[in-house]
């Protein structure tokens, strides 16, 4: 699977691309969790698309217009067909244009159990990102915020558990390979271990103690070795200083005197 060449919009004067006639195209920015879960959606799927890099203080006024009212990820359809977000609506998107071994919600009747839970799963983690960013951009010093996400992360890893309860796959219900449960929870986890030694963010990792949970480490590690799951969710050298966390907790911390 070769992806197109990449495009980058850096500041408000980029006009738009040209329509594209047969692939999709993927609006966001690299450090973005939101955005990742799609490029690993993409990836896992074996669909080729291309990604826009979008500078998000200067998104040009066009950016803004579209429907997704300048939102990242944003996917525009082939010949501009539909202009779609939200990430798990496009994850969805994306894995129904594809069947494979890979079905991130799968779709035969046997599995109508395990989808209504795995829509379950995914309102849980809704509430988790809001608490998720709540922690960040105080660097931790919420310490309400960081309380309420560890306890959502303890309720996880009690899920996970039941993995271990005479089961013998990694992810969620005991998937042998991800779905869109995992991919929706990963690029958060992701962050805030990429947060361990790290001067700014090392002690909001070691507060909220994600190392106390062994079946959530174990989930993560599963994923870690999933080559997709990794090239899409780590730093890339130009973003390596500000994806550890979301942009706007990347600012210099002032030291306690």
């Amino acid at each position: 699977m070769e992806n197109l060449e990449e495009l980058q919009l850096k500041d408000e004067k980029f006009i738009q691309p040209p329509e594209l006639d047969s692939h999709l195209r993927l609006y966001g920015h690299h450090a973005c969790p939101y955005v990742e879960r799609v490029k690993v959606a993409f990836a896992l799927k074996h669909i080729p698309y291309q990604f826009v890099s979008i500078d998000l203080p200067s998104r040009p006024a066009w950016y803004n217009s579209l429907p997704s009212g300048g939102r990242i990820p944003t996917l525009e359809l082939p010949k501009r067909a539909a202009f779609l977000y939200e990430s798990l609506v496009l994850v969805q998107l994306v894995d129904e244009l594809k069947d494979g071994p890979v079905q991130l919600l799968p779709r035969d009747s046997d599995n109508v159990v395990l989808r209504a839970k795995i829509r379950l799963l995914l309102g849980q983690i809704d509430g988790i990102s809001k608490n998720y960013y709540a922690s960040v951009k105080s660097f931790g010093e919420d310490e309400d915020g960081v309380e309420k996400l560890h306890e959502d992360y303890k309720k996880l890893d009690k899920l996970l558990a039941e993995n271990d309860n005479g089961k013998k796959n990694p992810f969620f219900f005991d998937q042998e390979k991800p779905t869109i449960g995992d991919l929706a929870l990963f690029p958060n986890i992701r962050r805030f271990m990429l947060c361990e030694g790290f001067e700014l963010t090392d002690e909001l990792f070691k507060n909220l103690g994600l190392r106390e949970f062994p079946h959530l480490m174990k989930w993560y590690e599963a994923l870690m070795e999933i080559k997709d799951c990794l090239l899409y969710t780590s730093p890339s050298p130009r973003d390596r200083t500000r994806s550890r966390m979301p942009s706007s907790a990347c600012k210099k911390k002032k030291k306690k005197k």
